[in-house]
């Protein structure tokens, strides 16, 4: 006769007890949330070479971020890593300055908030500039609607033709688009983006 996965006593085999999940009783953790509400979480793309101490290091000093000794940088694991900030300015000094570099490597930096997603924060925002609109069509609403193309619009320079967009870098970035206006008119652009050096997957 074959044994049960349960011996007499009825208690579960190793194997059984390693499917299941363990289950956690309610807390509060209103505490934590408090504590990380000036925390910016950070994921890098290709490591490589590069070492996530010498980011954390580097990147608060002054004339780079200038927050240096007013925040903490923290090793996560796996390209991930988030910075303390003592103070809301700081944080939004630091977030005005993306997109972030640290020798020719770009890593995505955003406010931290709950999330069980591996890959958060996945999005990078950047300057794109939109090449082949006539001129009788350089408008807001226009350059706004084909960067909504690329990912969440959050300024547009009309006068310049470009628009600061925040793009999800895992996903292939498709560099050409056509735009059509309500009177029929047709017209193929290309998107190029300002200041930007991470090696994303493109599709013409």
């Amino acid at each position: 006769m074959s044994r049960s996965s349960q011996d007499l006593s009825g208690k579960k085999s190793p194997s059984q007890e390693k499917d299941e999940s363990v289950i956690i009783p309610p807390f509060d953790n209103s505490a934590l949330l408090a504590r990380f509400r000036l925390t910016l979480i950070g994921r890098t793309f290709h490591t490589g070479g590069r070492s996530i101490d010498a980011l954390l290091a580097f990147m608060p000093r002054s004339g780079i971020r200038d927050v240096a000794g007013r925040v903490r940088g923290v090793d996560l694991g796996n390209g991930r890593f988030h910075f303390d900030f003592d103070s809301e300015d700081d944080l939004q000094k630091v977030l005005k300055k993306r997109p972030c570099h640290f020798n020719k490597w770009t890593f995505a930096l955003e406010r931290w908030e709950p999330n069980l997603q591996d890959n958060f924060p996945s999005s990078v925002t950047f300057w794109v500039r939109i090449r082949g609109i006539p001129l009788h069509y350089w408008v807001e609403l226009a350059f706004k609607k084909i960067g909504d193309a690329l990912g969440f619009v959050e300024a547009v320079d009309e006068k310049e033709g470009s628009v600061l967009v925040s793009v999800d870098v895992t996903q292939p970035l498709k560099m050409k688009k056509k735009a059509q206006f309500d009177n029929g008119d047709e017209v193929t652009v290309t998107l190029e983006m300002i200041s930007f050096t991470a090696t994303v997957s493109t599709v013409s």
